[in-house]
This record gives structure tokens, sequence and C-alpha cells, in this order.
């Protein structure tokens, strides 16, 4: 759906574009989008307020959906955060660059295991980057665990859709899928939801329940694979654990990795991206610290901390990235507003390139690569929306 056909009736509005990057705004108007369910499904996610309980249901949806609408600013100034890197011992091995000692690992399986904090699209930012490494090598498949296998469609389309799931509907894990799609892997549903019955049961049990499903989908996969072929698996936190470990009331629990190898027979390569916090400002190996199990995973990957600038975080100017300031006239003055940008030839149900959630008063840039976009403002608690084009980079005079 390009912008061109929605518009009814335009305001006059120009916009400055960034300064490190020649771009420019082109017409304001309102719109006939349709309402994506997910908007107001955002501003219900997000409080306005921190809630005070962040082990509560509500918390943890709150802290997993910051992110998702651009503001890891807000998520890192709250306090008590349920789930936090911590320092670890810096690693031996490595020669300054993760990515290629991780691939000349990756050579000698046929399975590479990432996981991810639900809360940190740097790390989906990293697989996307690790994917690109392994292509060449053979990686044939993407499976990701954040697809809803009722919903995700793996088609010819450049871009991820906002119902494949819950977590790719945000702009860096559409950048992971879009990348994916470029390398022309294959993409692959293999978590399942619980059925009612199994919801009545203990949640450990459910867990190994879940994890021992996943595993033979996954192995179903393996198993169908060309005698070349190989899988990247990117997961949620303790699925990539390659040993038993505890949880759940102290339980032991085997997680889908652990099944994963017993059932194929493959020794995964398993990486983990959530544990452990750089001691530098470049990403880096740790060493395992008492924490952790013997054999849980064979490479922990150290995040840095995160810096910000303009309320964004400096890891996503690294690359081609501009900061496009966003046009006024699409924020409203009382209402809290989610603003979008995609590309102009991809539709409304498209994961958007970038995305900011901004609360009365705020002044925050998107963050977009060369491209044209349409950008269109949401606001919380009405039906008016408006929209508007942007070029950004090179353009014509």
């Amino acid at each position: 759906m390009k912008s061109a056909r929605l518009v009814i009736a335009c305001i006059a509005l120009v916009a400055a574009c960034t300064a490190d990057e020649p771009g420019r705004m082109l017409n304001t108007s309102q719109t006939e989008l349709g309402r994506p369910e997910y908007v107001d499904e955002l501003f219900r996610d997000v409080r306005v307020s921190d809630p005070t309980d962040l082990y509560s249901r509500e918390g943890q949806i709150h802290m997993q959906t910051l992110p998702a609408v651009g503001r890891e600013d807000r998520h890192a100034d709250v306090e008590g955060r349920w789930i936090v890197a911590g320092r670890c011992e810096p690693a031996d091995e490595h020669d300054g660059d993760v990515l290629r000692t991780i691939a000349d690992h990756a050579a000698d399986t046929r399975i590479v295991i990432v996981n991810e904090a639900h809360d940190r699209p740097h790390h989906r930012e990293f697989t996307r980057r690790l994917a690109t490494r392994l292509a060449p090598l053979g990686y044939t498949h993407l499976a990701v665990e954040a697809f809803d296998p009722g919903t995700f469609t793996n088609d010819a389309i450049p871009y991820a859709r906002t119902d494949f799931g819950t977590y790719v509907n945000e702009p860096v894990f559409g950048g992971l899928v879009r990348t994916a799609k470029e390398l022309g892997l294959v993409l692959v549903a293999y978590d399942s939801g619980i059925s009612e019955a199994e919801a009545a049961l203990e949640p450990v049990e459910h867990v190994r329940l879940r994890e021992e499903r996943q595993a033979s989908r996954l192995a179903e996969v393996i198993a169908g694979l060309p005698g070349s072929g190989r899988i990247l698996i990117h997961v949620g936190y303790s699925h990539a654990a390659e040993v038993p470990i505890g949880g759940y009331g102290g339980n032991q629990i085997e997680w889908m990795a652990a099944r994963l190898k017993r059932r194929t027979g493959y020794d995964p390569l398993t990486i983990d991206q959530t544990d452990c916090l750089s001691d530098s400002d470049r990403i880096q190996f740790a060493a395992a610290s008492p924490r952790h199990a013997v054999g849980q995973h064979d490479l922990l990957v150290a995040h840095p901390a995160l810096k910000f600038v303009d309320g964004r975080p400096e890891w996503r100017t690294e690359g081609p990235n501009s900061r496009v300031e966003i046009p006024t006239g699409l924020i409203s003055e009382s209402r809290r507003t989610i603003v979008e940008a995609r590309y102009l030839d991809e539709p409304i149900d498209a994961v958007p390139v970038d995305r900011v959630m901004l609360w009365p008063g705020e002044s925050i840039p998107l963050l977009l690569p060369v491209g044209s976009y349409w950008i269109v403002g949401f606001h919380e608690g009405s039906d008016k929306q408006l929209s508007t084009t942007a070029i950004v980079g090179e353009h014509p005079p």
C-alpha cells in the first residue's frame, strides 16, 4: 500500500531531516490506513508509568514491550529490572573479531543455537550479523522460536509481517528476517503453544512438554536437510542450554538444546548473549562464571552497556542509519504517539523499519537507512492518524 493511495486530506508541513545525512520530508496527510490492532495493544502493554511490580505479568510485558516501541532509554532507566546481565571475566579465546571466531567454530557442526533476551533488540542484531557470516558456510535454514506457527508463512515477500509473532513485530527483529530472506535462508517456525489441558499442569511440566516438542520438530527439520545443509536457531534465554540446568523451584530442566543434541546426535554450537556484560565498549567473549553449569554453553558473548544519544541507543547508529527528525505535525500534544516508518512500497502489515513511542512533549528521532519511506503517527485513544513521506539519503534535486 503506497502512501499516495492513502491521502484523503492534506495539511501543509515541511520538516528537516538529519544533519548527518541529507533527507527531506514531503507531504503530510490524514490517512485511511485502518488502524492495526497491535497499535492499541502496544499502547496498552507499555504503561504510562512503570509498574511497581516488575515481576508481575503486567510488569514483564511492559519491560519487554518498551524496546519494541523504540524506548530502550526508558527501559534502561527502570530500577529493579528483573533480568540483567552481570559481569563476567573476559575469555581468552578471541582475536578481536567475535563473529569470525564463531564462524570458525560453526564450520565444525551443522547446528548453531544463539539466544536472546526478549527485551534486548541488540541481541537480534547480533544474530542478523551472524547469519551473514554463516550463510557462506552452507547454513541454509534459520529457525526462530518467536515465529507463531499459526500465522507465520515462509513466502517470497522481502519483509516480516507484523503477525509473524509478538516479538517479531519489532524493527530490529524485522531486520533480522529481512536479511535472512536476502540471504536466501529457509525460515522455520518450530514452537507450539500450550493446550488448555497443559495449562493446568505445574509450570515445570508444561515447560518440559514444550521443550520436547521444540526439539522433536527441529530434529525433523534437520533430518530433512540436504547433505550439506546447516541450520541457525534463534531462541530465548535458557532454550540454548546444552545441559540440564536448575529452574522453576530448583527443578532440573533439560531445555531444547540439550534434547536436540540427544535426538540428532549432533553437538550444536551453543551461544549465550543474555548473561554477561562486556567490561569494555565492544562485544567480547566471556568466561563461564560459577552461576553457569559446566557445559551449559560453548561460547558466551558479552555486549557492552548501552549508551544513548537523543534517546536512541548508540549501537543503532552504527552503519547506514541516519537520524530523521519526526515532523511535529505527526505528534499529539496531549496524547502518546506511536510513529512508524516503512518503505514506500511496503504495506501496513510489514514490520516497520523503525518505530518510536513518544510521550507528550518528547522529541526523539527515527533511525533510518537510505531509502524512501512513508511515516505514520498513531495517537493513543484516538482514531486520528497522520502520515508523511520521506526520502533519506541520496535523492533528486
